[in-house]
């Protein structure tokens, strides 16, 4: 494999996918909670439910987390009864959580759980499950209707929240050119898939996500909170990104637009609006808190100009930055990778060097000799 900036950008962005132990866990423990669901009778006496991931794990998006913090697993229980009162089906839900020799001591202790959703935790990451039910209005994609989610600020009163989570996901894998059909199990559970090969797209949304994480870590545990979540950076990039394929140049294309997308009305307020469901806005509670859009545009600010500086570097230069916006450790594993793969390239007398370009490779060039640079200093950095 030749050493050259998409090649490394492409192994940075891999190597923040969870590992096969990881996602197996995630994967065991998404299936078992979904099974709990379907089968218990205080359910299923309201109706059908069916069980979805969503998220950045639907979305194939997820990024390892920089320290030992733990990580988003998203799911929807959605049942399938219009006229269920929101408060009865957030409690069904839970009860079937809290009731369980399995989970009651995995599950968050607030009697109410959270704002939206039921959370379990586990030791490396936690699962927030969202009840849902029909939306008697929808707006639709592609046939998908929207869906209604339970939201109280009390755990008394709930309102309404209209959201479209496999609308959402079928959008963005239209976005990235992307056709994977969804698989099912036996019973109405939706199986969590990896990609076995991820789109520009998706590539594009995990790096940022990294740089967002790196540059938030910098500015201590204060700033945590106003670091924009996923999903708006999600949506943005996604409607910033027009099926480039070369991912240096979609990076940069994605990063310089995706400001673009966030609109204000005469008022003042923000709006990130969910592109397949009008009634959402993934930035509302940046018009309650001004310091959210503060930090968003200044964290963007500077994510501009950090990926214009690392497509003028070469080489060491390079690997400095994407080390000091990616993440030291992570980037320091894509170059070994690249070292031991060079090494062994090197000895089998394949590793090539471009004349007019300098960069190595298996494929055309000068042969390369077991005692360049590249083999000893790689393995360093």
């Amino acid at each position: 494999m030749e050493l050259n900036k998409n090649n490394v950008l492409e192994k940075v962005a891999n190597d923040l996918n969870l590992n096969d132990t990881e996602l197996d866990s995630v994967i065991t423990s998404y299936e078992a909670v979904g099974a709990l669901l379907n089968n218990d009778k205080n359910i299923t006496q309201y109706g059908d439910i069916s069980v979805f991931p969503q998220g950045s794990i639907a979305l194939g998006t997820t990024v390892k987390p920089l320290s030992k913090s733990d990580y988003d697993v998203d799911m929807v229980a959605f049942l399938k009864n219009s006229s269920i009162d929101l408060r009865t089906l957030k409690h069904i839900i839970g009860n079937a959580l809290k009731n369980s020799d399995r989970y009651k001591n995995k599950i968050e202790k607030l009697p109410n759980g959270g704002k939206r959703c039921w959370t379990l935790n586990y030791k490396d990451y936690h699962m927030d499950i969202l009840p849902c039910k029909p939306d008697l209005n929808p707006a639709t994609y592609k046939e998908i209707d929207s869906v209604i989610a339970t939201h109280t600020d009390d755990g008394f009163n709930f309102t309404e929240i209209y959201t479209n989570p496999k609308g959402y996901l079928a959008w963005f894998l239209d976005k990235s050119n992307s056709f994977m059909k969804e698989s099912k199990r036996l019973f109405s559970l939706e199986k969590i898939k990896e990609y076995p090969r991820k789109t520009t797209l998706q590539k594009i949304v995990q790096l940022i996500k990294r740089h967002r994480d790196v540059y938030f870590g910098s500015l201590g545990s204060s700033a945590e909170k106003y670091k924009p979540i996923s999903i708006i950076i999600t949506t943005l990039a996604a409607r910033a990104y027009f099926g480039e394929t070369d991912l240096i140049v979609g990076l940069l294309n994605v990063v310089n637009s995706m400001n673009k997308y966030v609109s204000t009305d005469n008022n003042g307020k923000y709006a990130i609006i969910n592109p397949v469901n009008t009634k959402e806005n993934f930035a509302d509670k940046w018009n309650n808190d001004a310091l959210k859009p503060h930090y968003f545009f200044q964290w963007h600010a500077q994510l501009i100009k950090d990926v214009k500086e690392l497509n003028t570097l070469d080489t060491i230069g390079f690997a400095n930055k994407a080390k000091a916006i990616f993440g030291k450790e992570n980037v320091e594993n894509v170059y070994k990778y690249f070292g031991e793969l060079a090494k062994s390239e090197r000895e089998a007398g394949k590793l090539k060097m471009d004349k007019k370009t300098g960069m190595l490779n298996s494929v055309a060039g000068v042969a390369v000799t077991a005692h360049t640079f590249f083999g000893r200093k790689y393995d360093k950095e």
